[in-house]
């Protein structure tokens, strides 16, 4: 939905671990499915561009941390990125994200 020019993305916290926070320097906002390490997150600055996630590893990091290896995939299902990092169920997520030319950014995104 279109509102004063610039672009509504909802989403319900029913239905999303939502994660705000930064990769590098830019201002994203991460929706995990809740129960699932997959979902989309999207740059502030251009809401309209949704990025797909897709969990291709999980593995138990004890005291409820998870270590997730999630790749990022455009509208045409290119693999474009992958995060590196730590989940905190519903809490926080950080870690290095890698793009497909190989530059890194750390990141840290934690429940709004």
């Amino acid at each position: 939905m279109v509102k004063n020019n610039q672009l509504v993305v909802r989403y319900s916290s029913e239905q999303y671990d939502v994660l705000s926070g930064n990769i590098g320097d830019y201002p994203v906002t991460l929706c995990f499915e809740k129960d699932k390490y997959e979902g989309f997150y999207f740059y502030k600055a251009r809401p309209e561009n949704k990025f797909t996630l897709k969990c291709v590893s999980s593995k138990s990091a004890g005291d409820g941390e998870v270590e997730l290896i999630v790749k990022e995939y455009i509208a045409n299902g290119t693999n474009t990125g992958t995060f590196f990092g730590k989940y905190m169920k519903g809490s926080s997520f950080s870690g290095t994200f890698t793009t497909s030319d190989d530059k890194s950014f750390d990141f840290s995104l934690y429940k709004r």
